[in-house]
């Protein structure tokens, strides 16, 4: 598994490097931060192999039991998919998230020969229970329900086919039955609560499935940090450690019977800085991969503009590209926060 954080400060002349440190105790490294005012992006990518093993029940047969199957058969039935939700609450564009789709579940596909034609209705209606929010996201057949995108060339395409939406204003409300789900019993089964319930607070979600990565791809976004009104602290004050930290205090593991491959944790808080082409975006900040460095290095990254625009949303990447003579000699591998183009 392997997780990118990335913080974008809204006011560059308002942050400091104090409102960022590394720590270590005896659950491992801790990153943390102090009332940073910023967008925050958590991306998280996982091997069908690194899916939970729980079932989720497909259609019920005429003794109304289910027939179940594991998660990872929910992506291995399709050549892509990109489930992508957004919330209405409005927002100004923080550059480079300013991608915006309409509010609610959009969820693009290209099916395998064989895949189910009730594939896609059947895993809607697990994921997005009706007898939790009362409402009916009026699919029958994946046929009947979505509509087929333009393919100029089939041999040499690279999007998806087809496209299914329905108008999901909140999905704060799905947090409990995806916990119990999603999160199989186990030293992470906390750690996975977590961060469900971080995700459903997010304002928009992605999630990203194609047959030749054979990953999956869980991407989250906030605009302004997440609080009360009460408080009156408007920044970020939390802190990120390794899945392991959780295995330990959680799930009852001593250091000896950790997993000997750790999961990766890569932050980055950034800002945005002047560039003399306006044809790009500059940022510059500090990336930290926990458990590599003790101090958060400094990095200078130019966002390359894509000049494609194809007709699946997901495909239209923009890449952060280190500067020459900025990376230092020691180490750590540059996060690469991913957003989408705007769909023309």
């Amino acid at each position: 598994m392997k997780q990118r954080i990335t913080y974008v400060v809204h006011k560059p002349e308002g942050f400091t490097p104090e409102q960022i440190e590394i720590t270590e105790d005896d659950l491992g490294p801790r990153f943390s931060l102090k009332n940073v005012q910023a967008a925050k992006e958590h991306r998280i990518t996982l091997g069908l192999d690194e899916l939970p093993t729980n079932v989720y029940p497909q259609v019920p047969n005429e003794r109304t039991e289910f027939n179940t199957t594991q998660i990872s058969s929910i992506f291995q039935q399709w050549h892509e998919l990109h489930v992508r939700w957004a919330s209405p609450k409005p927002h100004a564009g923080i550059p480079p998230f300013t991608s915006r789709v309409s509010p609610g579940l959009h969820i693009f596909f290209t099916p395998l020969p064989d895949t189910p034609e009730d594939a896609l209705c059947s895993q809607l209606r697990w994921l997005i229970p009706s007898e939790v929010s009362g409402k009916d996201l009026k699919c029958l057949t994946t046929a009947s329900t979505s509509t087929k995108l333009p393919i100029l060339s089939e041999r040499f395409s690279m999007s998806a086919t087809s496209q299914f939406y329905a108008y999901l204003d909140n999905i704060g409300a799905y947090k409990g039955p995806w916990q119990v789900g999603m999160c199989e019993e186990g030293p992470l089964k906390a750690y996975c609560e977590t961060m469900v319930n971080e995700f459903g607070t997010a304002w928009s979600v992605d999630i990203d499935y194609d047959t030749i990565s054979r990953s999956v791809v869980l991407t989250a976004f906030w605009p302004v940090a997440e609080k009360d009104w009460w408080v009156k602290e408007k920044g970020w004050t939390s802190s990120h450690r390794l899945p392991s930290a959780w295995m330990m205090k959680h799930g009852g593991l001593s250091p000896k019977d950790l997993p000997t491959e750790e999961s990766t944790v890569e932050i980055g808080v950034l800002s945005h800085e002047g560039n003399a082409d306006p044809e790009d975006i500059q940022f510059g900040g500090f990336l930290t991969v926990l458990g590599q460095d003790t101090k958060p290095s400094t990095y200078l990254y130019l966002l390359i503009q894509s000049s494609i625009i194809t007709n699946d949303p997901h495909q239209n990447q923009h890449v952060f590209k280190p500067q020459p003579g900025t990376t230092p000699s020691s180490t750590s591998p540059p996060i690469q926060p991913h957003h989408q183009n705007p769909i023309l």
